[in-house]
């Protein structure tokens, strides 16, 4: 489904009204993103709860319903975990917390990202603006809220909205299952839900998918997230892989000289052709923790987060020393493989990555 446009409805999505005087302020001491950006109804922001430690519990998109009403859509995968958070929390709040699921329901937007044709990565801009257009309506507790998602345009269109009602799309826009929704995100680097939990929230790259805010006050757990950001170092981070069966000798013999490059490089034109052909009808099936070596050392150097369902890739924690050019200038390949030697791995830089600084792993402010 990456070449074709699809609808999904994510069953396994959570939706949490947020409402009242104090529903900001609640909103703003707990989550690592700045709740000051939401200014009116339809403005929407991504965003994680952490421990005291710094540690992710959960991630959420955080929607502007109407003044001083917030609608929070989760992954159903850490619901008692953050329900638990929220409470301990809202003591003293002049704020209602109220799950809406069985009234919402959360759909998803997603305009194809490589051409069936040229194998070209497309563009999706402008796709995405039209769908928001085509879907303008006053956010209400009667009609929901269609919003860019938040974590880049390459994730498409959101949209949380009364369960019986749908987005109006073009007719290529076809309805597919959640595994397509994660095959996408999982394409992108994107982890969530039981994903993330206990991850260090710049090693799951969410200050790269604007996640965390590094200007606001306090918030549980930004002790730790700001100390990386200014005083440490990030030297792993979640990344996209690609899993392409040893047996293929001739693309495996073909990727494995080029160096770590993003997506819609020219150079991963064979790669792109591969998972919306034969790398789309082949079984699949990796395991979480799978480790990944170097074909001349049994020391792992990334391990398996998520994998997808339909399409051989996956999200891994990648050590970064083992893609990034050295200050020689010397670029490594992607020489990489399952420790069984069943799979070459290729490791690929997502599209929606701002500039990260080589020697330390993290964003240039």
């Amino acid at each position: 489904m990456l070449a074709r446009n699809a609808l999904v409805r994510l069953s396994n999505r959570k939706v949490l009204q947020v409402q009242g005087v104090d529903a900001a302020r609640f909103l703003q001491g707990i989550v690592t993103n700045d709740m000051k950006v939401l200014t009116k109804p339809q403005d929407a922001m991504y965003g994680a709860f952490l421990t005291t430690k710094g540690r992710v519990l959960g991630d959420c998109h955080i929607v502007q319903l109407e003044n001083e009403t917030y609608l929070l859509d989760y992954d159903e995968s850490v619901e008692q975990e953050l329900a638990k958070h929220w409470k301990r929390y809202k003591i003293r709040m002049k704020a209602t917390l109220e799950d809406k699921t069985n009234e919402f329901t959360s759909v998803a937007a997603l305009p194809a990202l490589i051409s069936g044709d040229d194998f070209s990565y497309l563009p999706v801009g402008d796709e995405v603006e039209n769908l928001l257009q085509q879907n303008t309506r006053e956010p209400s507790a009667s009609t929901g809220v269609v919003y860019r998602d938040p974590r880049g345009v390459e994730f498409g269109v959101r949209a949380i909205i009364p369960s019986n009602h749908t987005l109006n799309l073009p007719e290529s826009y076809q309805e597919a299952s959640l595994p397509v929704y994660k095959d996408r995100r999982v394409l992108l680097g994107a982890a969530e839900g039981q994903e993330l939990h206990d991850s260090i929230p710049l090693e799951a790259s969410l200050e790269l998918l604007h996640g965390v805010s590094f200007r606001k006050g306090c918030y549980v757990g930004q002790e730790l997230v700001a100390r990386t950001q200014f005083k440490g170092n990030v030297r792993k981070r979640f990344l996209p892989v690609a899993f392409i069966r040893s047996a293929e000798q001739d693309l495996v013999l073909e990727l494995s000289q080029i160096p770590f490059q993003r997506l819609d490089a020219a150079g991963l034109t064979p790669l792109r052709k591969f998972l919306v052909t034969d790398g789309a009808t082949h079984p699949f099936s990796i395991e979480h923790g799978t480790s990944i070596v170097r074909p001349d050392s049994t020391k792992s150097v990334a391990s398996v987060i998520s994998a997808g369902e339909g399409v051989p890739v996956a999200v891994a924690m990648v050590r970064l020393e083992h893609l990034l050019p050295k200050e020689s200038g010397e670029v490594p390949s992607m020489q990489f493989a399952t420790a069984d030697g069943a799979y070459h791995v290729v490791p690929f830089q997502p599209t929606w990555w701002p500039a990260v600084d080589i020697k330390t792993g993290k964003m240039v402010l």
